[in-house]
């Protein structure tokens, strides 16, 4: 699945069924003058939350906590809560943890986050065993 906004002045994302064995599933869609994203078009059918296994999250930097520096605007933030069985995957080089990242109570942590140089698991181990035995978490605290 990929990420397709549906609500950019709510910042509201959701997860669409993305295949690129056909031809014409993809489009550019113009935000404003100065951004243009490629996501999947509004035909594809949206994930039950059942699909969605895992959350790849980007950020400015992390934490070896799990806190993220994102872009500010929220929608990953947003986006995980619709999906709390999902693991939550931050992709970094090493050069992006910190050690300090100013937070507010409403960001939302990852549970792993994956470098150039490794992996650091910063989830609960229960909660990660969860995921890897049942393919999700079903007893993360919202």
């Amino acid at each position: 699945a990929y990420v397709r906004i549906t609500d950019w002045d709510r910042r509201i994302m959701i997860a669409a069924q993305a295949r690129r064995d056909q031809p014409g599933q993809w489009e550019e869609l113009s935000i404003s003058s100065s951004n243009k994203i490629f996501q999947p078009t509004a035909s594809q059918p949206i994930c039950s939350k059942e699909e969605v296994a895992a959350i790849l999250v980007p950020a400015l930097a992390f934490t070896s906590k799990g806190e993220r520096l994102g872009r500010g605007a929220g929608f990953y933030d947003r986006f995980v809560n619709l999906y709390p069985q999902a693991l939550r995957v931050g992709i970094a080089f090493e050069e992006q943890i910190a050690n300090q990242l100013p937070t507010e109570s409403w960001d939302e942590k990852v549970d792993v986050i994956l470098t150039d140089r490794g992996i650091r698991e910063v989830i609960e181990m229960k909660l990660l065993g969860e995921w890897k035995s049942q393919g999700k978490i079903k007893s993360r605290s919202i």
